[in-house]
C-alpha cells in the first residue's frame, strides 16, 4: 500500500496561486472567482469552495458551484490549476507487508472436468452436468 503525503497546504496554494478570496474559515476558503469559469458571464462570485482540512482524505478537494460549471476535483489537481508542479509537492512512501500472502487452496469441488466443461457448452444447457 501506497501513501501520498503533500509537504503543502491548500491555503499555501491559494496564495502562490493568487486566487481572491472572500473567506478563509476553519476547514473551507471560498474564492472570489471559480479558476475554471472565471464566474462565468456575469462574474458570479463566491461560487468556488475548497476543503482546506488538514489530515482527511478531502483534504483539497474542491468544486465550483455555479450552474454552468460545476466543475470539482481533488488535491492533486488544485495545484495543477495554480500553474505548480503536483509532484514538487509530494512525497510517497510505500509501505511493504511484513508477511507474504498465503496463498488460498483450491477446491477441488469447485473445478470441472475438461470433458464435462466442452459437454456443457457443446449439448442443451437447460439440463446439469453430472457430478
Amino acid at each position: 500500500m501506497s501513501d501520498i503525503q503533500f509537504n503543502i497546504t491548500p491555503m499555501e496554494v491559494v496564495d502562490r496561486a493568487g486566487w481572491k478570496t472572500t473567506k478563509r474559515s476553519g476547514a473551507k476558503i471560498e474564492s472570489k472567482h471559480c479558476p475554471v469559469c472565471n464566474g462565468g458571464s456575469g462574474r458570479d462570485e463566491r461560487t468556488f469552495y475548497i476543503n482546506a482540512s488538514t489530515g482527511t482524505n478531502y483534504s483539497g478537494a474542491w468544486k465550483c458551484l455555479r450552474d454552468g460549471c460545476r466543475a470539482s476535483g481533488n488535491f492533486w489537481q488544485l495545484i495543477e490549476m495554480a500553474g505548480m508542479e503536483p509532484k514538487e509537492h509530494t512525497t510517497m512512501t510505500i509501505e511493504t507487508p511484513t508477511q507474504p500472502r498465503q496463498a488460498k487452496p483450491i477446491k477441488k469441488n469447485a473445478l470441472l472436468a475438461a470433458g464435462e466443461v466442452v459437454w456443457y457448452y457443446t449439448n442443451d444447457r437447460s439440463r446439469r452436468c453430472s457430478r
